[in-house]
């Protein structure tokens, strides 16, 4: 799993690429309005946009885990996910017909 090193939190988008762009709670549009700038894209909305270009957004509600609904994630994005439950030690979440579903922990 490719992890940006400047902040390491809980939080975070998983790009296509599998790169995994950690954030603080509740700033999912910061990170990504922040990868936006570095690779050229402009944005009103970055966390909409984020969702759109097939992101996976690793937030919570509470305790509870939550992985953001995607369609067709890539095998990069489904590895990094993967290490990532590793990492915090929490089940991978179901995937059925190339769909990570909402999953909570």
């Amino acid at each position: 799993m490719k992890i940006n090193t400047e902040i390491l939190d809980f939080f975070g988008w998983i790009l296509p690429d599998g790169t995994f762009c950690p954030c603080k709670f509740h700033e999912h549009a910061k990170a990504a309005e922040i990868v936006f700038k570095n690779i050229g894209i402009e944005s009103t909305n970055p966390e909409y946009d984020a969702e759109k270009m097939n992101w996976i957004k690793i937030s919570s509600f509470g305790e509870t885990q939550i992985f953001l609904f995607v369609r067709n994630p890539t095998q990069y994005q489904i590895d990094a996910l993967f290490d990532w439950c590793l990492r915090y030690n929490i089940h991978f979440p179901e995937l059925s017909d190339n769909e990570i579903m909402y999953y909570v922990n």
